[in-house]
Formats: C-alpha cells, sequence, structure tokens
C-alpha cells in the first residue's frame, strides 16, 4: 500500500506549519483577505491554552517597492517600543515572506464611521500619534538600517529618487507625461527645510473601534525626509478612504507641534508624493502580468498622473480643459467582448477568496471591452493633439509620444503652461476611459492647494 501523498506545500500549508512550529499553537482557521497583496486571516490556540486572532500581512507581489520588506518588520518593532499604537509582533515568516501580527480591534476606513463625531476623534488621535512618531529620534531608525538624507535635497526627494532609478531601469515606452512631472519635482525642489524625521509615507492607514485608534498599519513606504511629506499626503488617502476634515486635522497637528505649516512645501510634497505612484507603477502597467490585480495598478497610475497636473496647475493660476466625453467605435467583436466577461462571471468558484479572484477577472475583460470600443478614438485624438502641439506629423502614437518626449525633456519652466493643458487633456481621456470601474467615486475628486484646502476648512 503506498504512503498518502504529501499535501501541496501552497503558501497557506507553509504558512499554518510555521505558525504552529513557531507560536507554539493549533491553527483553526486560516482565510486568506480579499485583497490585491497577500494576507491572511488566522485563529489559533497556544498549547498554554491562549486563544489567538493574527493578522498575516504577505509581501506584495508587484515590483514597486524600493525597501525591503524585513524594513517594515523592524520598523514596526521600533514603534511598539516607543509606545506607538502598532499591532503587537509575533514574527516574521521566511515562506511565505509575511509579517506576523496580533488582529488589530476594529476596521479600517474611516469613511464608515458611526458619526461625524467619531471620524473626528479618531482622526484627531491619529494626528497625536502621528505628532508623536515625527519626534522620535532618527538614530533609532538608522540603527535598523534606515538612510538619513544627506542633505534637504536628499530630505525632499528620499521616497522620489528611489522609485525614480526603479522607473529608469524597467522603462519600456515613451513616458511624456511622467518625464514632464519628473522634470517639475526636480526644478522646483525646497532646499530650506532640513530637520529630519521618520515618516510613515502613506498616511493614516489604521484600525479603530468605538472611537479610538487601535493600531497604526501598513508602513512599507517609511523613510527619513521632510514630516511636510505626511502631512501632504492626506489628501490622497481622503480619495480612497474619505477621511472627513483635514483642514482640522491639520490644525490639530499645528497646535500639538507648536509648528505652523510651510504652505509652499506642502504643495511641493504633495505633488510629489503624487508623482510617486504612477513613476513606481509604470513597470506594473506595461507589462505582462497573470493577475486582475492590474487593474487596480491602472486606477492608482492614471489617477495620480491626473492629480499632480492639477495641483501644478492649480499652483500657477493656471484652467485646465475639462473632460470630453468619449466617442465609442462599433466593433464585429464587441457581443464577443461582452461574452468574455460573462462566461468568467459563470465560472462556478467557492466563496471567499476564489469568488473575488474571480469577480476580479471578469472585471479585467470588461474594462479591455471598454476599452476596445472607445481606445482607437483616443490613441486618434492624443495623436493629433502631439502634433497641433509640436507642428509635425507622426506615423503611429508611439513615435508621437517619442517627440513629445524629448520636446518635454528639453523643455524649460517657460513652456509648462502650454505643456499642462495638453498633457492633462490626454490623461483625462485615460481617467474618462476608466471611470466606470474606479474602487469608488471618491477617487475622481479634485485635490486642494494648501490655501485652498485650509480656507475651505474641509
Amino acid at each position: 500500500m503506498n504512503p498518502p501523498a504529501p499535501a501541496e506545500e501552497t503558501p497557506e500549508v507553509l504558512l499554518t506549519a510555521w505558525l504552529e512550529r513557531t507560536l507554539d499553537c493549533r491553527v483553526t482557521s486560516l482565510v486568506r483577505q480579499e485583497r490585491w497583496r497577500p494576507g491572511w486571516y488566522v485563529e489559533a490556540r497556544t498549547l498554554g491554552g491562549e486563544d489567538l486572532s493574527l493578522y498575516v500581512r504577505g509581501h506584495r507581489q508587484s515590483k514597486s517597492i524600493v525597501g525591503s520588506f524585513e524594513s517594515e518588520y523592524n520598523i514596526l518593532r521600533v514603534l511598539e517600543a516607543e509606545g506607538i499604537p502598532v499591532p503587537r509582533i509575533h514574527g516574521l515568516c521566511p515562506d511565505p515572506l509575511a509579517i506576523v501580527m496580533d488582529k488589530a480591534a476594529g476596521r479600517s476606513d474611516l469613511s464608515t464611521a458611526e458619526s461625524d463625531e467619531e471620524r473626528r476623534a479618531v482622526l484627531s488621535q491619529y494626528m497625536d500619534a502621528l505628532a508623536r512618531i515625527h519626534a522620535i529620534d532618527p538614530a533609532k531608525f538608522e540603527a535598523i538600517g534606515m538612510t538619513r538624507p544627506a542633505g534637504p535635497r536628499d530630505g525632499a526627494l528620499g521616497l522620489f529618487n528611489g522609485y525614480e532609478a526603479m522607473y529608469r531601469k524597467t522603462k519600456r515606452r515613451p513616458e511624456p507625461v511622467l518625464e514632464f512631472l519628473i522634470g517639475w519635482v526636480r526644478r522646483n525642489t525646497p532646499l530650506h527645510r532640513t530637520e529630519v524625521s521618520f515618516l510613515v509615507a502613506d498616511v493614516a492607514q489604521f484600525m479603530f473601534d468605538k472611537g479610538k485608534l487601535t493600531a497604526i498599519l501598513d508602513l512599507e513606504l517609511a523613510y527619513l525626509g521632510d514630516r511636510l511629506q505626511d502631512l501632504a499626503a492626506f489628501q490622497f488617502r481622503d480619495t480612497s478612504e474619505p477621511l472627513g476634515d483635514i483642514a482640522a486635522a491639520l490644525r490639530h497637528y499645528q497646535a500639538i507641534t507648536g509648528e505652523p505649516i510651510d504652505g509652499d512645501a506642502f504643495d511641493y510634497h504633495a505633488i510629489t508624493f503624487g508623482c510617486v505612484t504612477p513613476v513606481s507603477m509604470t513597470n506594473n502597467v506595461t507589462l505582462v502580468q497573470p493577475t486582475h490585480s492590474v487593474l487596480q495598478y491602472l486606477e492608482w497610475w492614471i489617477t495620480f498622473c491626473r492629480v499632480p497636473l492639477e495641483l501644478i496647475a492649480d499652483r500657477m493660476g493656471l484652467a485646465l480643459p475639462p473632460p470630453e466625453p468619449l466617442t465609442p467605435e462599433a466593433s464585429p467583436y464587441d457581443a464577443l467582448a461582452e461574452s468574455l466577461t460573462l462566461a468568467i462571471k459563470a465560472i462556478p468558484v467557492e466563496e471567499g477568496f476564489a469568488t473575488y479572484e474571480r469577480d476580479g477577472a471578469a472585471n479585467l475583460a470588461a474594462f479591455m471591452a471598454r476599452v476596445g470600443q472607445y481606445g482607437p478614438a483616443i490613441y486618434r485624438q492624443d495623436k493629433a493633439e502631439i502634433e497641433a502641439l509640436l507642428g509635425g506629423r507622426f506615423d503611429n502614437l508611439e513615435a508621437a509620444d517619442a517627440a513629445l518626449e524629448a520636446f518635454v525633456v528639453a523643455a524649460g519652466p517657460e513652456e509648462d503652461a502650454r505643456l499642462l493643458p495638453a498633457l492633462y487633456s490626454r490623461v483625462q481621456r485615460h481617467f474618462e476611459l476608466f471611470r466606470p470601474f474606479l474602487s469608488r467615486p471618491s477617487v475622481a475628486n479634485r485635490l486642494k492647494t494648501f490655501s485652498d484646502l485650509m480656507a475651505s476648512g474641509a
């Protein structure tokens, strides 16, 4: 009689074995989180009888992060030692690479708060915690391998530099919009701010429960630099998880620290932080990847090509053209494209993560059907606008893009007022193409400069 075949070494099997071996426990439940990056909810009981509710944060599979995953683990340990509300850390699983931590009480996404009062209270607590984080001696983070910026330019560009280097290595097509944004960021870097702080970077990711902040999460982008970057990033989180009155939160931070916010530097950091996403994500939207998560990557990519252009224009007092209606073009294969979406949706799968994967694949197919209907007219308009701007004729869109990129790279700031509307018009067309697939309508919201934000009080 043959022995039973060994269980397939799936991530779940490997993770269960590591947890039971390392934490002296028995895993009773392990459920994959329905999310674009790997994560698991785990219930377990130790040999001593303690019940554990864990969250296992897996290493993201896309190559869009400069820092190491182990760095986030070490950062959480430092913050835990400093009394910052982060989950209790149990260890770092090597395979699958994942941080094992307590599951924090409550939920994320402040837009789900029970009342405006709860929303204000939790956001105020987060600002208190953020001010405490910014006050931690940067040397404690240098001790775990983080790099202190060499001067104010590095302090302002600490996040941006690494992602631009990644973009340069993986770039595969002309990117006139990104080259414009990169040029603007480098021409306008503020050099008068010298204080160095530990930065969360991707701010306002936390759990809350019954009006209390329970844990700060997701520190994979953290670096040492100018603390204004953290403050400038709040509006970006607000588009995906509405936070409430950001202006009041910023006023609270100013009151805690006793330091007024430099509005010009705030706007610069908002623009730069916006640019980081498409610069880091370009490789994810230009390479074939066997995952429906590319649709989420594309949302981030096109949204954060748009937002920095709007902020730069607002700083200049420059009006940008409104979006034009898209024109569909019928194809003999439109019915087949819709059939593909319906066929994917009809595939029987188990509930949970498998359903999430199937529905995501169907959504990607539906988006590609929309591209088939609207794409040809968009591409022609992209090419025609480049030809009008540069005063030349090009055989195809790629050649036109290459010429526009060369013009953008050589241009000085005197060309900004001419380039911005043309680049924005192009980005807006592609954003409108994507609009029906936005994760939530607020992603389309327009961000404000610091002066407008504080004047509006929202």
